[in-house]
């Protein structure tokens, strides 16, 4: 292990950078862009957004507001990284709901699902 003194001030939310090169490296944020269609309304792609869920939820978060309260410094300062607002992630995380698929098991116990295949 090798020790460093830095100058700058370290945030103590700097790991998420490991997360996010991950998510771009294994190519789930391509399949993600691929699975639910193409987008138009607010300029962010599905994978930006789910990666931004990711972000919160490695970082303890619980709420889509923690990505500006405590992220938004470190999360912007990741090259070519985009972060939405927490209205517009919720607002375009709802829209790809669809109806559930209810799934009934042979001990009669339902499981509902909700799939987006694209087409909508």
């Amino acid at each position: 292990m090798k020790l460093q003194k830095v100058s700058q001030s370290v945030s103590s939310f700097a790991g998420i950078s490991f997360v996010h090169e991950e998510f771009n490296n294994c190519g789930l944020l391509q399949h993600i862009d691929r699975q639910p269609g193409k987008r138009d309304t607010s300029g962010y792609r599905h994978g930006e957004l789910f990666r931004t869920w990711f972000e919160i939820f490695f970082c303890e978060g619980e709420v889509a507001e923690d990505v500006h309260e405590h992220l938004r410094s470190t999360s912007e300062s990741i090259p070519g990284n985009r972060v939405a607002a927490p209205d517009t992630l919720l607002r375009e995380l709802k829209g790809l709901a669809t109806e559930d698929t209810i799934v009934t098991s042979s001990s009669g116990k339902e499981y509902r699902f909700n799939i987006n295949d694209g087409k909508k």
